[in-house]
């Protein structure tokens, strides 16, 4: 899996624990909804700047951006930063 998918499925994921749409998040991150899905689908190449903002808006820390949970249980209760 790329870099760019494990970033877009850890955004997809905690978009979703969070409750929010690709809408809300477009707002917070005053992108287009399509920019979200982009970046969800793993096609957008994001900035560190975008993902520390992805991570503030997430309320999470950078690092978890990166992190390949493909393999790690499924935990709704934990937490972000």
């Amino acid at each position: 899996m790329s870099l760019n998918a494990i970033v877009g499925r850890n955004v997809r994921i905690a978009r979703a624990e969070r409750g929010m749409t690709q809408e809300d998040l477009a707002a917070a991150m005053g992108w287009t909804r399509d920019s979200v899905s982009a970046t969800e689908c793993g096609t957008n190449n994001l900035s560190l700047r975008a993902v520390d903002r992805l991570a503030s808006c997430l309320d999470l820390s950078p690092a978890a951006l990166f992190r390949d949970r493909r393999h790690v249980p499924h935990d709704p209760d934990r937490g972000g930063r």
